[in-house]
Formats: structure tokens, sequence, C-alpha cells
């Protein structure tokens, strides 16, 4: 499988900044849960900052380079593995992001049911992406197709309807640029 960051990495978080307020911040607050997994987390930036509130934070993420810098920042575990086979026990984690992410995916609707199989039943999954409907992301999406990445920009109708699962609720968030699904079981 081709790794898009291998030569972005070192770069990576001069070119993307963190944020500052997250969509999801009340969702946080609210989770009881000693854990956060981070479903492609890459560099730990989003994790990073979230690392007041969880003991335990695991980044998992298919580039080694990647990898190497969140492991760098010394707030995470990194587990180096495909999104769409992780490796958790099912039912096992209460709280999952996965930020930016889906979109570099080959397999998203595999990952999100893999994601769905090790989340907890009373736990919470969010997904965040940029909103494709937004002429600045048609623009970024352009320009990885320029450079050869694999990406694809997912509506938040798509993504909604890649899951498609009766015992499952979801709740969208619209700010800015970017979406949130803030994901549960019934």
């Amino acid at each position: 499988m081709k790794d898009d960051f291998k030569f972005l990495a070192k770069h990576y978080d001069q070119v993307i900044h963190a944020q500052s307020n997250f969509m999801w911040s009340e969702i946080i607050d609210r989770i009881e849960s000693e854990v956060l997994l981070d479903v492609g987390g890459g560099t730990g930036r989003i994790i990073s900052q979230l690392s007041d509130k969880f003991i335990s934070r695991v980044v998992c993420d298919y580039s080694l380079p990647m990898l190497r810098i969140a492991k760098s920042k010394g707030h995470s575990y990194e587990i180096c593995c495909q999104a769409e086979y992780l490796p958790f026990e099912s039912n096992s984690k209460k709280f999952i992001i996965m930020v930016e992410s889906l979109h570099h995916l080959s397999e998203p609707k595999m990952t999100i049911f893999e994601i769905l199989r090790v989340l907890a039943k009373d736990g919470v999954f969010i997904i965040e992406e940029p909103n494709i409907e937004k002429w600045q992301i048609k623009i970024i999406a352009l320009l990885e197709r320029i450079f050869h990445m694999r990406s694809h920009f997912y509506s938040c109708k798509e993504i909604i309807d890649m899951i498609s699962m009766s015992e499952i609720d979801i709740t969208p968030i619209f700010k800015g640029n970017n979406f949130s699904l803030i994901i549960k079981y019934s």
C-alpha cells in the first residue's frame, strides 16, 4: 500500500496547523473514558492537544514517518496499522476520533465498520472531515490529485450513507470548512 505521507511527514505540522478549537469540544468534556484512540492520527497533532483529558492516548496510522513524529512529541502510544484492520478487541474503546483522515483511505466504508466494531456500545466515535461543498476544499482536493495522492473527499451525506445502520445515531456538526459526525450506538 502506498504511503502518501512518507515524504510529507517532516513538514506536515508546519503546513497543517493544529486546531485550537474543536467543534466537538463539548462532547470531549462529557466522555467518561481514560483512553483516546485516534485512527489516522499521523503526527499526533490532534491527540497532543487532548493529552490532559486522557490517561492513555493511542495513535494508529499506516505511515511510519508520521508515527515517528507523533512519538517524538511524547503524548501517545503509536501503532502502525491500516485503519481497515485495527488491532483491538471488539467493543473495547469508548472514545475514538478520526480527524481529516477518512478521505485518504482506500476503503473508507470498511474502516468505518472496523471502528464501529472496536467502539464500545456506550462509546462515541467522531469523524471530522473537510467539507467538499466549500470551494477552498475543492482546491485542496485538486492539489492532492495533482500530487497523485489517493484522496477522495466525501460529503457529509456520502459518509452518513456509508454507515446506514439502524442501531447507529449520527449527529452532524458544521463549522468553517469542516464538518464532524458524532456517532453513537442507539
